[in-house]
């Protein structure tokens, strides 16, 4: 970098990994943090134990303890994972449950409406969202007894589900709660067939997201439907209108104006608009939380120089440190540096910002996030 005119361009693929490592193996391995990434010094293939300006560079891991983003397709894939995202989003998904059936029943029985708002209310009891996956039709009705049973102060005058004793009347429960939700099964795709032959041990958080209109579980839908590349080709083509996405979500666009906010007086353009950009925004905040997910602080702690030999960015920081004599010669330098991060992680910005502080200023300007 120190040679005069001499122009270095670093290109950081999608997922951080986490250091240098000379190697003949172009395999990518399919696995979360294992994917390797190519730097090319130049279009020669010259590899050794001493390599020399001729070699080309690959970045992979060295070990799973060491630092590492998820890659794009990793993002897919967990996007694509609805169990992971109802766990993340339990309490927002009982609540559109909760809106959903309330308009599909079109009741003004005072009494079923009682009866499901205390459900969902039960639902979203923190004994509930630990396990919300694992639980079936009759450990629901089990645990709702239970929760009723303690609750029968606060409930007595909603439902009728008493005796004298102010007792549950568990067989009554269990009645009205088929009765009730015997029409929102899921569909039988949706089913393994251990629960197509037994509906009562259906997975019931299935029963829940085949009716709640989440738009992260939206997203995850999507996702599992197109099998995109990466999640930014998918928000494109949602953006542009480029993919239907009515058909994937089961939806009509007639549907659109019980499911938006704020959809009185919108034409259905609009409102097909206004779910696409929802989509999207979902789409974005799920992104942010697997990085965030992702992110070690401690890592990154420059109090600790151990962490550095866990960080390929170290070689950035040498590549700056030592490429003039002085710190005005270096300044002068960082302008033949150009850094291109395919990441959406904040990583290398924070690297930068703790392990160069005297030159970030300069730095920041060569950094480019397409």
């Amino acid at each position: 970098m120190s040679e005069e005119n001499r122009k270095i361009v670093i290109v950081i693929g999608a997922g951080a990994s986490c250091d240098f490592v000379v190697s003949e193996d172009k395999k990518f391995n399919e696995n979360h943090g294992d994917i390797k990434y190519e730097i090319w010094k130049n279009t020669q293939n010259l590899v050794n134990e001493n390599p020399d300006k001729n070699a080309q560079y690959f970045l992979s891991e060295k070990n799973r303890n060491n630092y590492s983003f998820p890659s794009g397709e990793a993002l897919i894939k967990m996007i694509g994972d609805n169990k992971k995202i109802t766990s993340f989003f339990w309490n927002e998904i009982c609540e559109s449950f909760r809106n959903v059936v309330i308009e599909k029943i079109k009741t003004t029985d005072q009494s079923i409406i009682n009866f499901h708002n205390i459900f969902c209310d039960f639902l979203k009891d923190n004994k509930v969202k630990k396990t919300p996956i694992k639980l079936i039709v009759l450990q629901i009705l089990v645990e709702f007894g239970n929760y009723l049973q303690e609750k029968v102060g606060e409930y007595k005058g909603q439902l009728r589900h008493y005796n004298q004793d102010n007792n549950v009347v568990r067989t009554e429960v269990k009645e009205d709660f088929y009765n009730f939700y015997k029409d929102f099964k899921p569909n039988d795709e949706d089913c393994s067939e251990d629960e197509k032959i037994n509906k009562e041990n259906c997975l019931f958080y299935k029963i829940i997201i085949a009716n709640c209109n989440s738009r992260y579980l939206q997203i995850s839908r999507l996702v599992n439907y197109y099998q995109p590349f990466s999640i930014d080709e998918l928000l494109d083509s949602i953006k542009t209108e480029k993919i239907d996405v009515f058909k994937p979500l089961e939806l009509e666009p007639s549907e659109l104006k019980n499911i938006l906010k704020d959809s009185e007086n919108k034409a259905e353009n609009e409102l097909e608009h206004q779910f696409r950009n929802e989509l999207i925004n979902a789409g974005k905040t799920l992104i942010a939380l697997f990085l965030l997910k992702s992110e070690k602080r401690e890592l990154f702690d420059n109090q600790n120089p151990e962490n550095d030999a866990k960080i390929w960015y170290r070689h950035i920081r040498n590549l700056v440190i030592n490429s003039g004599k002085n710190a005005e010669e270096i300044k002068k330098q960082i302008q033949n540096l150009t850094i291109i991060s395919f990441n959406y992680d904040r990583s290398l910005d924070y690297y930068l910002r703790t392990r160069l502080s005297d030159y970030y200023g300069e730095i920041k300007e060569r950094v480019f996030y397409p």
